[in-house]
């Protein structure tokens, strides 16, 4: 976890000084052990492990910052409180000198564990120096001729110890006081930055569907116009076939035959095109139970003769029960657009496999080529509608629109899934008939 603002000045406040005294202390109280060794002194093994003692803690303290800064900051106050009472234990009361110890006792005391322990370790200060006034009185030898300049050296000392900690109290609530005013202007900024880069992000997203909106508009326009066209031809080929009838003598024959199939094939074509239309004008449509095991094998020769003889077309239903909620122009339409798209993608000879499984409350059309593909960046565009790998003579880039919407409009999904080889691979997931279609999920 980061830490900003009071905490961080905290914690490199008694890391910086805990690491100072520590080294400082226990540096000098080795050499004078040696020295006091040599020279015999009062009290060297009391002095060394009191040296021992307060740079340990000071060490101890700035490894407590890892965890608890207040924690760390009582430490090495109270180290340092130890290291005081000491030193005014063996000096003269006269003798001793202005309130820099205390004072820096009592800044990391309210700076780092806060105002009460200010004023515990101001009142513990001025213990030591009452008890050290106390023993120096009770050891000297006419206790009731007090000198003045004890008195005023005590009375000095007391006042210069209060006199610190109301300065230290006062600074410390204004430097506080700064610092969490810059910590709450700090996070405003950061609320602020957070809520503009939510607003750009809406921004951008209505852009996009304000962008996709006019494109369908436009598609439907561009589909209703190619429709009513198309349908006026098909009307022609449809009056041509029925004019041809009327000069066929026998119902058998090649000529028979071929005139059967233009003639499914434009009624077909005739659906199709409605449904087309419909599509652009937002028509609704009803999705009807249909067996794919049923349907697809009449589906299959449009797809055969769609793909050419060049590409090998591979069929597996598989097995279980295929009984879905759709359309079936609607689907022979998908198909359709899916394998154009296949035929112009492979470049000579390939292969589309169409898969049918079942899947979780599903039934899910598989249907894949060995082409071209379609590149990983341009993934996320390939159901826009005018979008397109082909050149301009060749797509219009409303294929795959299409087919989405008339996926989507009767409760099914269409999706560019990952192949594990190059080319293409779509899936068309349609719910089981009898499942209840809920139009408010995506």
């Amino acid at each position: 976890m980061v830490v900003q603002g009071l905490d961080a000045h905290r914690r490199v406040l008694v890391r910086v000084l805990g690491l100072l005294v520590g080294v400082a202390v226990i540096g000098v109280g080795s050499y004078a052990f040696v020295v006091n060794l040599q020279t015999h002194a009062d009290l060297t093994f009391l002095r060394f492990a009191k040296d021992l003692f307060t740079g340990f803690a000071a060490f101890a303290a700035f490894g407590l910052t890892f965890r608890s800064v207040r924690m760390a900051g009582w430490t090495l106050s109270a180290s340092l409180l130890v290291y005081l009472a000491w030193y005014y234990a063996l000096t003269p009361v006269v003798s001793l000198p202005s309130a820099l110890l205390p004072l820096v006792i009592m800044i990391i005391a309210a700076y780092v564990a806060g105002r009460r322990a200010l004023w515990i370790f101001m009142a513990a200060t001025e213990v030591v120096v009452l008890l050290s006034a106390v023993v120096e009185l009770a050891g000297a030898e006419a206790p009731l001729d007090i000198d003045p300049a004890f008195i005023v050296a005590f009375l000095r000392q007391v006042f210069q110890i209060a006199l610190v900690a109301v300065l230290v109290d006062r600074t410390v609530v204004v430097l506080s006081n700064a610092l969490d005013f810059s910590d709450q202007q700090r996070r405003k900024a950061e609320q602020l930055f957070v809520r503009l880069g939510e607003q750009a992000e809406i921004t951008i997203s209505l852009q996009r569907q304000v962008s996709r909106t006019a494109q369908s508009e436009a598609a439907a326009s561009l589909a209703t116009a190619v429709s009513h066209d198309l349908g006026n031809l098909l009307n022609v080929i449809v009056a041509y076939v029925e004019k041809a009838w009327s000069h066929v003598r026998h119902t058998e024959g090649v000529l028979a035959d071929s005139l059967n199939g233009i003639e499914a094939a434009a009624d077909r074509a005739v659906d199709l095109n409605r449904r087309i239309t419909s599509l652009a004008r937002a028509a609704p449509r009803q999705a009807t139970p249909i067996d794919l095991a049923t349907v697809l094998p009449g589906i299959v020769p449009l797809l055969a003769m769609t793909l050419g003889q060049a590409i090998e077309l591979r069929v597996d239903i598989g097995p279980g029960d295929h009984r879905v909620a759709f359309d079936e122009p609607c689907l022979a339409l998908i198909l359709l657009n899916l394998a154009t798209n296949a035929r112009d993608a492979i470049d000579g000879r390939g292969v589309v496999d169409l898969a049918c499984r079942a899947d979780d409350g599903q039934s899910v059309l598989i249907f894949t080529d060995n082409g071209k593909g379609i590149p990983e960046s341009q993934r996320h565009t390939a159901f826009e509608p005018f979008w397109t790998t082909k050149g301009p003579e060749r797509g219009t880039g409303l294929g795959l629109f299409s087919a989405r919407q008339m996926a989507e409009s009767l409760g099914g999904q269409l999706v560019l899934a990952p192949s594990p080889d190059a080319g293409a691979r779509f899936e068309l997931r349609m719910r089981r008939a009898g499942v209840a279609y809920d139009s408010s999920s995506p």
